[in-house]
């Protein structure tokens, strides 16, 4: 919180989450952050899936908006 007041104008910032993976590991879960200001950005969950060695989003969940 305190990263997002004390950014410079038009400053923007990204984070991603380190990805949480099904026991099989052919699932994968990972949220994305994206702020551009104090009351500008948005946050999502995905939902991956492994397809014959490559990942797939399967699935976005918007969790919030400002």
């Amino acid at each position: 919180e305190e990263k997002i007041k004390s950014m410079p104008a038009g400053g923007r910032q990204y984070v991603v989450s380190r990805v949480g993976f099904s026991k099989d590991g052919k699932q994968g879960i990972v949220s994305f952050y994206y702020a551009c200001g104090a009351l500008c950005g948005d946050g999502a969950f995905y939902l991956l899936n492994n397809v014959n060695g490559i990942w797939k989003v399967e699935t976005e969940s918007e969790h919030w908006k400002s």
